[in-house]
């Protein structure tokens, strides 16, 4: 009996598979009427889960773009600049925002940072640095 379900397993899936190969052969023959062609299908190839999950189909979403950086140095010398230019009053972290173009947090962190180590650069307000130097 195991033996007759197989046989009759085996004579569907021939067919089956002839069946297929007659559509793509159609396929093959209208794709070529309309001047293209039809890449081969990627067979065993399973999509990739996320690292950590199971029993889901959940497919890697590509990284989002990375910000551009800044070149070595050039946030401390646009800094300077402008502080230079601002003159003895000197100026907010606001204001070097809008003048630079750089995000608030990445100005008030380099003057928390790298700011500190240089003498010529003084706080003279809240959120608020002037060039008093050379």
């Amino acid at each position: 009996m195991k033996s007759d379900a197989l046989k009759q397993f085996l004579h569907v899936r021939n067919q089956l598979a002839q069946e297929r190969s007659r559509l793509e052969a159609r396929l093959r023959e209208i794709d070529n009427a309309l001047g293209g062609e039809i890449p081969t299908p990627f067979r065993n190839q399973r999509p990739t889960l996320q690292s950590g999950k199971r029993g889901g189909t959940n497919i890697k979403q590509a990284p989002p773009p990375r910000r551009k950086k800044w070149p070595r140095g050039k946030l401390k010398q646009q800094i300077v600049q402008t502080l230079k230019a601002a003159g003895k009053d000197g100026a907010t972290v606001k204001d070097l925002v809008e003048k630079i173009g750089a995000r608030y947090q990445n100005i008030s962190i380099w003057f928390l940072r790298s700011g500190k180590k240089l003498k010529a650069i003084k706080k003279v307000g809240p959120a608020k640095y002037a060039w008093i130097g050379q």
